[in-house]
């Protein structure tokens, strides 16, 4: 069950660029927050797989602090590819 006022990040890589929608549940309400796209340098990420992490890392970071979204505690994150998995994991406070 979703905690009220609080708010989850959806985090979507594709080879050219990051997607990211912040979804707010306020009283039993969901709502979109904030929405932005940064793009990522040709092969950082192929066929799925992401091949230069501190690039994606680098580039979400200042997507989020663009988006000025803070440290959401849930993220859920979609990798386009053949082979995809899913994990939540938390975002460490940004400085």
């Amino acid at each position: 069950m979703v905690r009220k006022d609080s708010s989850l990040l959806g985090v979507d890589l594709h080879e050219h660029e990051i997607r990211v929608v912040q979804i707010k549940w306020r009283s039993n309400r969901c709502t979109i927050g904030k929405i932005g796209r940064a793009p990522l340098q040709p092969g950082v990420i192929m066929r799925g797989k992401v091949m230069h992490p501190g690039s994606v890392a680098v580039a979400l970071r200042l997507l989020l602090n663009s988006m000025d979204v803070g440290t959401s505690n849930r993220a859920v994150i979609g990798v386009l590819g053949d082979t995809t998995s899913l994990r939540t994991l938390p975002i460490p406070p940004v400085p």
